[in-house]
């Protein structure tokens, strides 16, 4: 019975290191082809994860550039409105709305012109520009939106 257990082990430890050693290459050309295709693969894989990160926030910029089109356009409309109700006011009044509204407006105009002149040069400077870009149209915004115009 010992006999038999020493003969088993025996037998499993031989069929054990046959197997591991045909399954190692025993040819050092087919571990280098192996490495290298490893390697192409590799390179593939980091290309397509590269590209699927630049279509992600490429894809985030024309729904971005329409919203903010919208909102200079919908900022243009709301100061010319209030230039319109300005018509009844006095003369003081109106030179003193007058200069806020030309500042309003050119902080607009800054904005559409950073907008138009925005190019591609990679995801940190598109999450700054964006970040910078919605920070400047919300200030202009909320000073539209605090800027009064009496109706007398």
């Amino acid at each position: 019975m010992i006999m038999s257990r020493t003969a088993f082990a025996f037998v499993a430890i031989v069929l054990l290191a046959g197997t591991a050693f045909t399954g190692c290459k025993s040819r050092p050309e087919e571990k280098i082809e192996d490495a290298k295709e490893n390697l192409l693969e590799a390179k593939h894989d980091v290309k397509a994860a590269v590209n699927d990160a630049l279509t992600a926030y490429r894809d985030e910029w024309q729904p971005f550039e329409f919203d903010a089109e919208a909102r200079i356009r919908d900022n243009e409309y709301t100061m010319n409105g209030y230039k319109k109700k300005m018509v009844k006011a006095d003369a003081t009044q109106k030179a003193i709305f007058n200069k806020k509204i030309e500042e309003l407006e050119q902080r607009n105009a800054e904005l559409k012109r950073r907008l138009e002149e925005y190019h591609d040069e990679g995801k940190v400077k598109w999450e700054e520009f964006k970040q910078g870009f919605t920070h400047d149209m919300g200030e202009l915004e909320k000073s539209l939106k605090e800027l009064t115009v009496d109706d007398k």
